[in-house]
């Protein structure tokens, strides 16, 4: 549907309530700003139904692991990991003990509750162990040695995971949906999505996937011309931007009752095509585990 189709259909629709091109200050000739502000608005909660789309490609690279596990473990006097060779590690613990690694010596003390423990590495000093001293109840969990490191701070380090994930965000992401990775990468890769905008795949996974994501669509200006086709689902456009266009252009004039009518108009066509509707659906993602 072109900007001059739908100025048609919008004034055929106003029939004898006067036209309502014609109260934005003859926009056959210039289009008027606040017109295309409204056609805009109207578009965008439109797209909401079936976005546009567009595709990025993902490549999942999870830093390696040589030691993990997420289970709560016991110290009984002391208990050792493994860390020879390591780059950085992350843990977990509950009561009053001594932590030993790296050169360094970390009073433990959380009686009541798990605390996190982060550390970058030199590659094995300590006999290639971190080990755990207390001759209390002491517990540790969430248990990852990365033999991989991305800087030498270890606020950079992220938590244990058993996956990893991504949240892919951008100024013109809407949403992901079931089918915005294929089924094959699905399946090959065990992906899921959550919260329609977080991409989930087992830690140690490498991969490049395709990903498709809901976009927000081109906005109306005073530049889009007659002959421009809108940025807008074909059918979804013709069949529903009309009356809803109508419906704000005359709330935003003194006919609130036209606009209320143009409205109902919209909503009910709007629930005829809802059912027959799926949704489509990344652009800029980046890693919520730091890495």
């Amino acid at each position: 549907m072109t900007f001059g189709e739908l100025k048609d259909a919008v004034n055929a629709l106003s029939g004898q309530n006067a036209s309502l091109i014609d109260q934005y200050e003859n926009i056959e000739q210039s289009n008027d700003a606040r017109f295309c502000s409204i056609v805009t608005r109207a578009m965008s909660e439109i797209n909401l139904l079936r976005p546009r789309t567009s595709e990025t490609r993902l490549h999942m690279r999870m830093p390696r692991t040589s030691f993990s596990f997420s289970k709560p473990l016991s110290v009984n006097g002391y208990v050792e990991i493994p860390i020879t060779g390591a780059k950085a590690f992350t843990l977990e613990y509950k009561g009053i003990g001594k932590i030993k690694y790296g050169g360094k010596t970390l009073d433990a003390d959380s009686p009541s509750s798990f605390r996190r423990l982060a550390g970058v590495l030199d590659g094995g000093s300590d006999g290639g162990v971190i080990r755990i001293e207390s001759p209390y109840m002491f517990t540790v969990r969430n248990v990852a040695v990365y033999t991989e490191a991305v800087s030498n701070l270890a606020s950079d380090v992220p938590a244990f995971s058993e996956r990893a994930e991504y949240t892919v965000e951008g100024d013109d992401f809407v949403t992901l949906s079931s089918d915005s990775i294929s089924l094959d990468d699905v399946k090959a890769y065990d992906v899921k999505i959550r919260d329609n905008r977080v991409i989930s795949v087992p830690w140690q996974t490498d991969a490049e996937i395709s990903v498709r994501y809901g976009r927000r669509i081109t906005a109306v200006t005073i530049d889009t011309k007659d002959s421009d086709d809108l940025d807008l689902d074909e059918d979804l456009a013709r069949a529903l931007l009309p009356s809803l266009v109508a419906s704000y252009a005359f709330y935003d004039s003194s006919e609130s009752v036209m606009s209320v009518y143009f409205r109902q108009i919209y909503e009910a066509d709007r629930a005829v095509l809802v059912s027959k509707l799926h949704n489509a659906d990344a652009d800029r993602v980046y890693s919520t585990n730091n890495w």
